[in-house]
């Protein structure tokens, strides 16, 4: 995890509900930068945002297991996709 994300892990458990702005300026880091890192936590379940804008951590109760939901089809999980021919020329 990046410096930028264990930051802003580290100050929304300490506090309540905050703006990426906010976030940004109380940790002295770019703006763009703070908002994609709590964009991609989000994303991995970490933390949630509320209808305001504002981010909060997410209970472990409610949050992913291991990350972001994947949605894996069933046809492409049963059956793998073939070998590519230069592969196969490769291993031969």
């Amino acid at each position: 995890m990046t410096s930028a994300r264990n930051d802003v892990l580290m100050l929304l458990k300490r506090s309540e509900p905050l703006a990426p702005s906010t976030v940004a300026t109380r940790l002295a880091l770019p703006y763009e930068r703070t908002k994609k890192a709590m964009q991609r936590l989000a994303r991995a379940g970490e933390l949630e945002r509320d209808t305001d804008g504002r981010y909060r951590v997410r209970d472990r109760d409610t949050a992913a297991p291991n990350g972001p939901r994947i949605r894996i089809l069933r046809d492409a999980w049963e059956e793998p996709p073939p070998t590519p021919r230069w592969l196969e020329r490769w291993l031969s």
